[in-house]
């Protein structure tokens, strides 16, 4: 099993409200991603520990049956939409694949 496990950080920039609607989009547009054919597991979350030392806000793990699931997840026109429409909402993410 390939596991794919992304963070996102929203801009600083962003008002209280603003940080509330991009949470919100983000949310919503992630949702996307289950209809990804290979997807074998797949969980969102904003509630994030304190004591973790990577900041995020919002956190994907998803899980793939191989390596080539994984690569057909990340070629995929679902997830490639769904880069380009948050990269204006983020000021950073951070990525792990790890196979188990």
């Amino acid at each position: 099993m390939v596991h794919h496990i992304v963070t996102w950080k929203l801009k600083a920039s962003f008002s209280a409200q603003e940080r509330e609607k991009a949470l919100a989009f983000l949310m919503e547009k992630v949702e996307t991603l289950k209809k990804i054919p290979g997807v074998a597991d797949f969980e969102t979350t904003t509630r994030i520990n304190p004591k973790t030392t990577i900041p995020a806000d919002f956190i994907l793990h998803s899980s793939h049956e191989t390596q080539d699931a994984l690569k057909e997840y990340y070629d995929h026109p679902v997830h490639l939409e769904f880069v380009a429409a948050v990269k204006g909402i983020i000021d950073f993410r951070e990525l792990l694949d790890f196979e188990i």
